[in-house]
């Protein structure tokens, strides 16, 4: 029997109930290809095989790899389970997946690396190799932190609304996987994943992005503060008075933290910075 490894984040989820919810958030209809990261010994696999079209699994254990081959070799060979023996990031960044341009993103992530693996499927890619939907096993706090219906907003939870929208599909008790975690978990779902809104804003991502990591540089300081004196090839001055005037205009005060601005909030400063 392999044991989960620590170091590489690894919890195999073991409840039966579970992984036909995770299935069912991830609505996979029998024309749909999945790409899989970390299927651990395949039981999340097993299920999400018996809906889709394929199955594209990346696993970075050596030895679950091996697992993997032996348990599904009739898949395998048939070509509807193709298994990628990777760590998911180097496989995106070396260009080694060739999936096709629709697929579904599943799986039952390590948790350190959320948000490395959903800017990995967002940013820098085109359109057309977006994934049409995500649906994640992640930390509970987290997925609460990305649907943030306290109001208060994270640079991750802000990426994730720019392209797609969040919603918690169900909370799972860490008694649901071997080894039990500390804290429980939840079913994330990101649907409508497109890059439309940037377009629609007259916006670039990269001028995005690099607005919200300045205004969330500290957290427990003011957005103003944050933004102040900030220049680059894009946002060539961003005066004080003109963005107190735009913070104005969103309805907001000019003691507002980068947390309780909305995505749309951050289309617009970006929209009417000066130039």
């Amino acid at each position: 029997m392999i044991f989960a490894k620590k170091s590489l984040g690894q919890n195999f989820l073991k409840d039966i109930n579970i992984i036909e919810k995770i299935v069912t958030a991830g609505d996979i209809q029998e024309s749909d290809v999945v790409l899989e990261i970390g299927p651990g010994h395949g039981t999340l696999t097993a299920a999400i095989l018996k809906n889709a079209k394929k199955v594209i699994a990346v696993e970075k254990d050596v030895q679950l790899c091996a697992e993997l081959e032996s348990t599904f070799s009739q898949e395998i060979e048939s070509g509807k389970l193709e298994l990628v023996c990777d760590d998911i990031l180097d496989a995106v960044e070396n260009g080694e997946l060739e999936i096709g341009s629709s697929y579904k993103l599943m799986g039952n992530i390590p948790y350190n690396i959320t948000g490395a693996i959903f800017w990995s499927f967002t940013q820098g890619l085109s359109e057309s190799d977006l994934p049409t939907d995500i649906t994640f096993v992640v930390q509970k706090e987290v997925a609460e932190r990305i649907v943030a219906k306290d109001g208060k907003e994270s640079i991750l939870s802000i990426s994730i609304k720019a392209y797609g929208e969040p919603k918690i599909y169900g909370i799972i008790k860490a008694g649901s996987f071997d080894p039990t975690p500390k804290v429980d978990s939840a079913i994330l779902k990101i649907q409508g994943l497109s890059k439309e809104r940037f377009e629609n804003n007259h916006v670039a991502e990269s001028d995005f992005f690099e607005l919200i990591h300045k205004g969330f540089a500290h957290k427990r300081k003011q957005l103003l503060g944050n933004l102040k004196g900030h220049t680059s090839k894009f946002f060539a001055s961003l005066e004080q008075e003109h963005l107190k005037t735009k913070l104005e205009q969103l309805g907001h005060k000019q003691s507002v933290r980068a947390e309780e601005l909305a995505v749309s909030d951050w289309f617009y400063l970006v929209r009417n910075q000066t130039r």
